[in-house]
């Protein structure tokens, strides 16, 4: 009877050896790294980006973007989103540390200048935000800005035609 079984079993291991060999030579398939950036949030922050005009020849912006390999605006430079899966942006940091500047590079001559555009106060979840030292023309404020546990605007490089509505 031994006799008998053994070809059997050889075959067995055979075939499982063969598919254990056939599924270590496939390479496993890679998960794409699943977005966290919300669609609507990432269009209001291309949307501040486009009505701020970058006075450097560096382009600080330059993370921010619709190409494929931008889409992620938890990566973008002066961004944070929640932790978790949740991927809300919760802050918005444009002042010149986050660039590698001091106040010192650009008293004179300001990284951005431009208008605030509303799409930024539809982010909702933003909990900082730092727009100090860029130059203003013309931008109004909402008092709905003041549940922010941290808001910098810098008033030396705030054009006179500023407005804050409500009490910041």
């Amino acid at each position: 009877m031994t006799i008998s079984r053994l070809p059997l079993q050889v075959v067995v291991l055979s075939l499982l050896l063969l598919r254990l060999a056939q599924s270590l030579a496939v390479a496993p398939e890679v998960e794409e790294p699943k977005t966290r950036c919300i669609e609507a949030e990432r269009q209001a922050l291309l949307k501040v980006k486009e009505n701020l005009q970058n006075n450097w020849d560096t382009d600080f912006l330059s993370s921010w973007g619709n190409e494929t390999e931008k889409r992620e605006c938890c990566k973008w430079l002066g961004i944070r989103c929640a932790s978790g899966s949740s991927g809300h942006v919760i802050m918005l940091d444009l002042s010149p540390s986050t660039f590698g500047k001091s106040i010192d590079d650009i008293w004179s001559n300001p990284i951005f200048t431009g208008k605030i555009d509303p799409s930024l106060f539809e982010l909702r979840y933003l909990t900082y935000l730092d727009l100090s030292f860029i130059k203003f023309t013309g931008s109004h404020i909402p008092s709905s800005i003041v549940p922010l546990q941290g808001f910098a605007l810098s008033e030396a490089k705030t054009a006179k035609t500023q407005q804050v509505e409500g009490k910041i």
